[in-house]
């Protein structure tokens, strides 16, 4: 890279510093040019505004505020040049397509997934915590309120970016490369891996896909099980950024105020593979394909085909919520919801959210918690805490959710990375540091 700093002293040269700062890139309308001119005039107002960027830093770098109003130098002119090429001819590259960086924005900058998984694992067909096939797969759009189902009522229905708005992002962070396990690049443990998903309803053959998302497995702490994560970020590139879900959290149950003389009861269930329970639409599969299969493979685990070539190239897509897409955690928060409130089981007034202030518990009535697949119910009444959960898990079997790890009303809490021990002492949970 040549020298910026090219005064020239006793050359007779005008100074390279402070470089002329160009000026705001125009944003022109563009609505009715084809999506192919669109996408160069995106890409050309980036590289404007990041060589922009970049001048503005050189001389903040060397020190010199910028000057307005001169005619640049044959000097500066090369210099800002330079710049312009540089960014014109590299896209800022992908994230390097390693696991921990997968695992990093994929579980631990998402809520619900963090608390609950560790280190990455090997593939494990005896070790695999997906749905065994004894029970279907509920369609999510029955789980939901209307105004959340009619984000999936086909790919107007808001959850996906503009073409324009796909195009920027890609143009200013380039296109995601996933991560993969790397025992799946072996074909018999891949057909065996696709072969647990067809068992438990969760995958459909197509021709054609959308976007590509790759498997990996992660251990789940204390269970001695693994669980699948789609690295979905070439998928997610696609959909606007999902809406906050509005949940609860250790510091939620930290806000409660227990009244003097009383005892703190509390009772946990969990939906059993809460994601990969709940049905998507045919439209959305395709944004979630899995690498391709032969024809021949693909009536290997059951599959029907039909009357194609056995080299024929098919996808297998998830047709259940990929844990690794941006809206599953809120999909899954508000069917969690939903479920217990049109049943008038529980009332907003009595849930715990992060940032509010929390429910009076001097009324005796007890106060829930709702975490993507988590419940928690507590209250001063061990008996009202024990009956709101139990008709709580029977609202979720009736939705054809499964239920698994309940507890009954207990003085000690074990859940969301914190313990709360009988004196009402909150403290994060050592096996979660």
């Amino acid at each position: 890279m040549p020298n910026l700093d090219n005064r020239g002293s006793g050359t007779g040269g005008v100074e390279l510093y402070p470089l002329p700062v160009p000026h705001n890139s125009f944003v022109p309308q563009i609505s009715h040019l084809s999506r192919k001119v669109r996408s160069r005039v995106n890409r050309s107002l980036h590289v404007h505004d990041r060589t922009r960027n970049s001048v503005i830093a050189l001389n903040e770098l060397y020190g010199v505020p910028a000057k307005s109003g001169f005619v640049a130098s044959a000097a500066q002119v090369g210099a800002l040049d330079h710049v312009y090429r540089c960014h014109s001819s590299c896209i800022p590259p992908s994230d390097i397509c390693k696991p921990d960086v997968a695992l990093s924005e994929l579980l631990r900058c998402r809520p619900g997934y963090s608390d609950d998984v560790s280190n990455l694992a090997p593939y494990d067909s005896l070790l695999l915590s997906v749905p065994d096939g004894s029970q279907a797969v509920v369609p999510l759009v029955g789980l939901l309120e209307t105004c959340d189902a009619n984000l999936l009522s086909g790919e107007s229905g808001g959850l996906l970016r503009t073409p324009d708005s796909y195009d920027s992002l890609i143009n200013s962070v380039g296109k995601a490369k996933p991560y993969m396990c790397p025992c799946l690049r072996d074909r018999t443990n891949y057909l065996s891996f696709l072969r647990s998903l067809v068992r438990g309803g969760m995958l459909v053959f197509s021709r054609k896909k959308k976007a590509s998302v790759t498997p990996f497995f992660v251990e789940n702490k204390g269970k001695g099980t693994t669980r699948l994560i789609l690295d979905a970020r070439e998928a997610n590139q696609y959909f606007v950024d999902p809406t906050n879900p509005h949940m609860g959290s250790g510091s939620a149950l930290a806000n409660l105020v227990v009244p003097v003389g009383e005892d703190m009861y509390w009772a946990t269930s969990d939906l059993k593979d809460a994601f990969y329970g709940m049905g998507i639409p045919e439209w959305l599969s395709a944004y979630f394909a899995l690498p391709c299969l032969s024809a021949s493979e693909v009536r290997s685990l059951g599959g029907f085909v039909g009357d194609v070539p056995q080299t024929t190239r098919f996808y297998p897509c998830l047709c259940v919520l990929p844990m690794g897409w941006s809206w599953s955690v809120y999909l899954c928060q508000r069917c969690h919801e939903n479920i217990l409130l049109r049943e008038g089981l529980v009332n907003s007034g009595r849930k715990l959210v992060d940032f509010t202030t929390a429910p009076d518990l001097s009324c005796g009535s007890p106060v829930w918690l709702g975490y993507v697949d988590n419940s928690v119910i507590g209250g001063t009444d061990r008996a009202q805490v024990d009956a709101l959960r139990t008709v709580c898990d029977d609202a979720f079997r009736r939705a054809g959710l499964r239920v698994h790890e309940e507890t009954f009303a207990a003085r000690n809490l074990d859940t969301l990375g914190i313990g709360i021990d009988d004196l009402c002492v909150l403290r994060p949970n050592t096996k979660r540091l």
